[in-house]
Formats: structure tokens, sequence, C-alpha cells
């Protein structure tokens, strides 16, 4: 099993994600800037997340954002909102009456307690394990000279989806520092473009939505997760307006 006094600490993950924090702390933080501006608690929030279907964010989930309805999954594999259009309007169907909605989003990595990054200790075993799976293993298949008409989406399609992404970064990637890094930046991009693209043609119904992109960085078994925003907006559909919190929030995390 993992070593005696091993830990994930906050500061090595901030050496890769120097904005991070733990979930839970990063969770409590928006719900005291929404309580402060809109006076809205979280059981008036419907939260669709669109991350990874890996169990290990099922294990880290922070109990704090089960205060919210939800979450409506919206993501599959390292993240990517394959459910689409139909599930965020449906979502949206779900939002109480004078309520809101959260929409938090992105791809996921795994930094052990050596500070290693596409690695994590999982639970119940003695080894490290990668994470996140879909993002290294299509990572590997670059390596190996895969091109889009070596793709079958019909047998594969979501882990197919990664690769197409990933495959159309092929030189950024292979010339990284560290090329799990870069995947994820690059696979937080593509879900970031998504979701915007999503948001933009759905027909949300309410006011209030809370727009969270971020990175979500996976400890071992008994150390949580950590998210690093990366985009905190409030878009007020009524004024058609979006507002950026992140550097309020960021200046609240210190």
């Amino acid at each position: 099993m993992k070593e005696p006094g091993s830990v994930t600490s906050l500061d090595l993950i901030r050496k890769i994600y120097p904005r991070a924090n733990p979930a839970e702390q990063s969770v409590n933080l928006l719900y005291d800037i929404i309580r402060q501006k809109l006076d809205l608690k979280p059981e008036q929030i419907l939260h669709a997340d669109s991350i990874c279907c890996d169990e290990v964010n099922t294990l880290q989930y922070p109990a704090a954002a089960s205060e919210m309805i939800g979450a409506f999954k919206m993501g599959g594999l390292s993240g990517y909102p394959f459910a689409g259009l139909a599930a965020l309007n449906t979502a949206a169907q779900h939002i109480p009456e004078h309520g809101a909605m959260l929409i938090s989003y992105g791809p996921h990595i795994g930094v052990n307690h050596k500070g290693v990054a596409g690695e994590l200790r999982r639970t119940g075993q003695c080894g490290d394990s990668i994470c996140c799976g879909a993002v290294i293993s299509s990572l590997q298949k670059i390596k190996e000279k895969l091109t889009i008409s070596d793709l079958n989406p019909e047998d594969n399609y979501q882990i197919n989806r990664v690769q197409q992404i990933l495959l159309k970064s092929e030189n950024r990637l292979m010339t990284a520092d560290n090329p799990i890094i870069e995947a994820t930046a690059v696979m937080y991009e593509a879900i970031d473009e998504k979701i915007q693209d999503l948001i933009s043609k759905s027909e949300l119904g309410v006011r209030h939505v809370f727009i969270a992109g971020m990175i979500l960085i996976n400890g071992d078994f008994d150390q949580g997760a950590y998210y690093q925003y990366k985009r905190l907006e409030h878009l007020d559909t009524l004024n058609n307006t979006r507002v950026s919190w992140l550097e309020e929030f960021n200046s609240k995390a210190e």
C-alpha cells in the first residue's frame, strides 16, 4: 500500500498548477461569492458538470458540491461534453423556481505524492496508475504515428474523439516539456470551446448561469481533489452580460 507518511501536498500540486486549491475549498469559496452577489443558496442551484467518468472523480467529489441539485452529467472520457446540446437543454429544465444553474467542466490529471503528473495511487492498489487514462493512452497512440484514418469512431467513439482532438495538436504535444500536462491543457481548450458553443445554442430559460471551467487535479486516494479554475463567470441572460469572477475568486483563495 501507500508509503507511510507520504502526502500529495498542495505545495506539490502548485508546482504544476499555481492557482490550485482543494476542491472543497474551491466550491465553498464559489458559494461565498454567489451568496454575496446574488443571495442564492446552494440548494437553489442546478449543477451540470462535464468531467471525466473515471471513478476517481466520483470518489473525490467534494461534499460541498452535493448541497446543489445534481450533478446532471454531461461529460464522458476526459470530460468532453459528449451528451451535447440535448443534455444541456434538459438540465436547464430541472432548475428550481427562482433558481440558477452552475455549469462546471474540464479535464482531469493525476498528481501523486511524489509530484509526478499523470499518476496517482488509487484505492486498494499497491502501485500508481495513470490518470487521465484516455489522454495518456491517446498520447501513446500519437507517438506511435496514429493518423485520423486509423480511427474508427463507430467502435469506440469517445476515445477516438479524444484522439482526434489531441492529434490536431501533435506538434505542440510532442515538443512540450511535459506532454501529459500539455495534453491536459489541449483538452481543456477543446472542452471550453465546446461548452461555450453549447451555451450559445441552448435554451437555458434561467437568468443566472455560473460558468466554471477548470483543471481537475486528482491526488492519491487519501488526499482528494484540487481545482484550478481557468474560467469563472456569471452569465446574466436577461441583460445578456458576462462578468468574470476569476480575479475575485483567486484573491479570496490566497
